[in-house]
């Protein structure tokens, strides 16, 4: 379920989300925060938060990551 509002890019859950970025690089935006992660990184969502990742630079390694 989208807020009006939200990227039509990212997503939210009516739980939390907790990802594990395994290499590369990328942003992670949620809610109002955007902010750069980079391998080894865990980032936590809250609930029925707007998110998403993309990668800003050209000639970054893309970031891969996990979630639960």
């Amino acid at each position: 379920m989208r807020r009006p509002a939200a990227d039509p890019r990212s997503n939210q859950h009516d739980y939390a989300e907790v990802f594990i970025v395994l290499e590369g690089e990328s942003t992670f935006i949620a809610g109002d925060e955007e902010r750069p992660v980079h391998a080894g990184e865990i980032v936590v969502v809250p609930p029925n938060t707007p998110h998403r990742f993309f990668k800003r630079r050209s000639g970054s390694t893309p970031g891969r990551s996990t979630y639960t």
